[in-house]
């Protein structure tokens, strides 16, 4: 992708290295972190972690609702996250709702994503579930980017551990 992620674990700073020395805006300067929220309650967890993540990596966040209610209910949502992600110093957030299936849209804007974060439990979830959803577990299977899943309840990062394929 061009671009470097270094961290320092102890002190959690991370930075952002460019290493494409032309003058031009490059792909990573359109990459986003891209918070996919819905009614659940782990939607400001997916809030809190996204503007965390873009605030240590420092590039812009979308928040996106795919549309599986009535419009203004999707509305209302994503005013609630814009709030929310602001109040914690991300300038730069975009609101955007799709309309049609989940995995579909998360490919529509693929090419936009640096890292998609998620909540491991959507709206249709219950209390009891232990294992992810198959709508999730297609997402996963479908993505060529990062996905950071996170927990119902938002905590600061000090660690994280990483799955590759490939």
């Amino acid at each position: 992708w061009g671009t470097d992620m270094t961290q320092n674990i102890e002190s959690g700073n991370f930075r952002r290295q460019n290493n494409n020395d032309n003058d031009n805006k490059s792909e990573d300067d359109m990459l986003r972190v891209v918070a996919c929220i819905d009614g659940s309650r782990s939607a400001p967890a997916v809030c809190d972690y996204a503007a965390w993540l873009s605030r240590h990596i420092d590039i812009p966040m979308t928040l996106l609702h795919v549309l599986d209610e009535e419009l203004e209910h999707g509305h209302h949502l994503l005013d609630q996250a814009e709030r929310r992600v602001r109040d914690t110093g991300v300038s730069d957030v975009i609101k955007r709702q799709r309309h049609g299936d989940l995995t579909e849209s998360l490919l529509a804007i693929e090419n936009e994503t640096r890292v998609l974060v998620m909540g491991l439990h959507g709206e249709s979830s219950s209390d009891r579930d232990l294992h992810i959803g198959s709508q999730l577990e297609t997402v996963i299977r479908s993505m060529h980017r990062p996905i950071l899943l996170v927990p119902d309840d938002y905590t600061e990062p000090k660690s994280a551990m990483l799955a590759f394929d490939g």
